[in-house]
């Protein structure tokens, strides 16, 4: 994930701001567009983490979002973008097949590149599909 961590800021379902801080500092800066950062708080009431990963179009792919990917030489899936607190990892939860979880890294390996990777939709303004998943907005 590197030497930052980011997170997306919300008030619901709008997005507010975007917030980082360096590991091992607790010092935070806030962003509106992810390009110019300041010291100055966002108003928000809840937080999405990066999972320190990009897309195709080199966007950071975050908690709660919807993808597209591929596995190997596969056909391309759909899927949501999940922490997995009994896993302690990332994961993406497959939308076709909702037994099927597939997590970004296997013992320190990235399981996907870029370009197996494309963003397509907010999880979180898609309430029926949260209810459906068993995802909480929280």
């Amino acid at each position: 994930m590197g030497v930052e961590i980011r997170y997306r800021l919300r008030k619901g379902p709008e997005i507010t701001g975007y917030m980082r801080r360096m590991k091992g500092s607790k010092t935070f800066f806030f962003s509106k567009d992810q390009f110019w950062w300041n010291g100055s708080e966002i108003d928000h009431d809840q937080i999405d983490e990066a999972i320190g990963l990009r897309d195709i179009n080199n966007r950071p792919l975050y908690e709660l979002d919807i993808v597209i990917y591929k596995i190997g030489d596969g056909v391309d899936r759909q899927g949501a973008v999940l922490w997995s607190a009994e896993r302690d990892c990332f994961l993406i939860k497959d939308f076709e097949d909702q037994e099927l979880y597939v997590p970004f890294q296997v013992e320190g390996l990235d399981l996907f590149e870029p370009q197996d990777l494309r963003f397509h939709a907010f999880l979180f303004t898609h309430p029926e599909l949260m209810k459906e998943l068993g995802v909480r907005d929280e």
